[in-house]
């Protein structure tokens, strides 16, 4: 404890410094450690005599973190990390509003960290007090957005009140959220429109930020403009289905392969790039959701669904589609992860999304429901086989091979675990869909140092 004595005058606010030592120590914040510190404010008014005339106090929970870049990498407290992530988008169908107990919350950040994830992007909105808390325990990174998408009639820069509201609203995000260490990222909005497509207004909005709170990092806006303020991108390109690209997209145009990566594009920016809004990938509607819409929404949208299909003598197929649309739905999932995954430098992705978005018609892109209930067709364990701190690879020209072809692939370990791996070796093995073991094999040890991908030499093995 440390006790200040001082004079503070009744009539006008008063600000008092203090240092306080935490000592050699000091434990660090993170993903893995989420170590927190609590402080106690004791306010006390005394009199001449010693008596305790008034008295208040505050209890503040915190971190010790610092996050930076070197590159196009995060740098979170020295170390690179990867930004393995979705967006929360205010689905909560059963209320229409966000929960405001660290309970729920901790339920939905940590439902997203058994998939793997350590990260949540709030599109165009910020969330209350008790999910920052549950992001504090859980180490989960917040990508942060003042509740604006200036689109579609709407836009920044133009003198409307909106640009002077946005100063505003992001002052009152900063006092009252600003010192959760899971606060990581900040961005306007959404995808905006103005002048420049907005790079004329965020432009200096993003350098005011950068100099009033240096806490965290900021960017203009998820998904444009690429401006140099921002020190870091969000950015649609690097995706493996662009929008529009129909049948013209990497994943429909050519044969299945896992050699692909985006290092061209991240070596032309000088910050990290993370894909924005990747996915999307749909699925079959499950009708047994409908009896879990008792509040304040139903979903009338899959009664009409159920309805066109039995009208069709198909109502019997219902689980058949899902199943079937659902396991390629992660498989389409798994590859635009991995794309990202195996990309030197990369700073990370950010899905569209974990969960199913009901907020824009009918989005059943998830592998969750909107209830971040798992649906029928994966669990959180195999989905983690590809999505997660470390994660094993291998390039491949082709994913299908004949019986008198060599299989050859290059083998690779996405590392951003814990801390480095120490004389670890890595086994390989090819099985058939019984379980067969083809062929297998073993690297020699070595060490795995955590923050980068990890390469092995290729290792070719006859098919058959």
């Amino acid at each position: 404890a440390k006790n200040v004595t001082g004079r503070i005058s009744a009539s006008r606010p008063a600000v008092v410094d203090l240092v306080y030592s935490l000592g050699d120590d000091l434990q660090t914040w993170d993903e893995f450690h989420p170590a927190l510190y609590r402080l106690t404010v004791h306010l006390r008014a005394v009199s001449p005599e010693g008596r305790i005339k008034w008295h208040d106090q505050r209890v503040v929970t915190f971190g010790m973190r610092e996050i930076s870049t070197r590159g196009t990498q995060f740098v979170l407290n020295g170390r690179p990390i990867f930004l393995r992530g979705t967006l929360e988008c205010c689905i909560f169908p059963k209320t229409g509003y966000p929960p405001m107990d660290r309970k729920a919350w901790r339920r939905v950040l940590g439902i997203i960290r058994q998939h793997g994830l350590n990260h949540v992007r709030f599109h165009s909105w910020c969330p209350p007090e008790a999910a920052f808390q549950a992001a504090d325990e859980l180490g989960v990174f917040f990508h942060v957005e003042c509740a604006s998408w200036a689109n579609q009639g709407a836009a920044v820069g133009r003198g409307r009140p909106l640009d002077r509201w946005l100063y505003r609203e992001a002052d009152r995000i900063l006092k009252a959220y600003g010192n959760h260490p899971s606060f990581l990222l900040m961005a306007y909005g959404n995808e905006p429109a103005g002048p420049g497509r907005g790079a004329d207004y965020l432009g200096p909005w993003v350098e005011h930020y950068q100099a009033k709170d240096q806490r965290r990092l900021y960017t203009s806006a998820a998904g444009w403009p690429i401006i140099e303020q921002s020190q870091y991108h969000l950015t649609p390109h690097p995706r493996i289905q662009h929008w529009g690209a129909g049948l013209k997209s990497r994943i429909n145009a050519k044969p299945p392969e896992t050699l692909t990566d985006y290092r061209d594009f991240a070596r032309r920016h000088s910050v990290p790039v993370v894909s924005h809004e990747i996915g999307q990938w749909c699925v079959y509607p499950n009708f047994d959701e409908i009896a879990k819409y008792t509040g304040v929404l139903q979903a009338k949208n899959f009664e009409i669904f159920r309805d066109f299909l039995q009208a069709n003598h198909m109502g019997d197929q219902a689980r058949d589609f899902l199943m079937a649309s659902g396991k390629l739905q992660v498989l389409c999932y798994k590859e635009e992860i991995e794309s990202a995954l195996r990309t030197p430098g990369f700073g990370g992705f950010q899905l569209l999304q974990l969960h199913d978005f009901p907020g824009q018609g009918t989005a059943l892109v998830g592998i969750l429901d909107p209830f971040f209930d798992s649906k029928p067709y994966v669990t959180p364990d195999q989905f983690r086989r590809f999505c997660g701190p470390i994660v094993p690879l291998a390039r491949l020209p082709r994913r299908v091979f004949t019986e008198d072809e060599r299989l050859e692939a290059a083998i690779e370990l996405y590392q951003f675990g814990a801390r480095d791996l120490k004389q670890a070796a890595v086994r390989w093995r090819l099985v058939t869909a019984t379980g067969d073991v083809l062929h297998q094999g073993e690297f020699p040890a070595r060490d795995y140092p955590a923050g980068g991908l990890q390469c092995e030499s290729p290792r070719r093995q006859p098919q058959a």
